[in-house]
């Protein structure tokens, strides 16, 4: 038992640490999000802040209407506290020959400690397409303490 609540006790102090954390972003689209014609995939560039600050770029991508993309980048969260709130914004641009559509822009603020229960998710409001609304889905996949098991007690 004793090794066990050791290990418990070590994964409760790096939760009081500053934690360096790896989120990784994919995109859930809109059913209706078709910038370019029916069946042609649109070059959808993905770009993303950290609290107002330019952190990550991907893309270009093509989009899936309806279905959730494979991931578009990562973004590195350095030296953040369990409890501290952060924003992340997100912005889809889709690149054309003549002009660009706006395939939605929305921010939020997380915590650590909200991102390691659930994904966090941000609406992506489009001023090109009223009906539209892709959703930028951020999970934690790297850096955050994974909670040991703790058996039964036994005397």
């Amino acid at each position: 038992m004793q090794q066990s609540v050791e290990q418990f006790k070590e994964y409760l102090e790096a939760l009081e640490k500053p934690l360096n954390v790896t989120l990784e972003l994919r995109i859930l689209w809109d059913r209706n999000y078709y910038p370019a014609a029916r069946g042609v995939q649109g070059q959808n560039v993905i770009d993303v802040w950290l609290d107002g600050t330019k952190v990550a770029t991907g893309g270009p991508i093509g989009e899936d209407p309806g279905e959730k993309s494979g991931k578009i980048c990562e973004v590195n969260i350095i030296e953040e506290k369990l409890q501290e709130t952060f924003e992340l914004r997100v912005r889809i641009v889709e690149k054309d020959l003549f002009f660009d559509d706006e395939g939605g822009e929305g921010a939020a603020f997380f915590t650590l400690k909200d991102l390691s229960r659930k994904d966090g998710e941000i609406p992506l409001s489009s001023a090109d397409f009223s009906n539209v609304q892709n959703r930028a889905i951020f999970s934690i996949i790297s850096g955050f303490p994974n909670e040991p098991e703790l058996p039964p007690w036994t005397p």
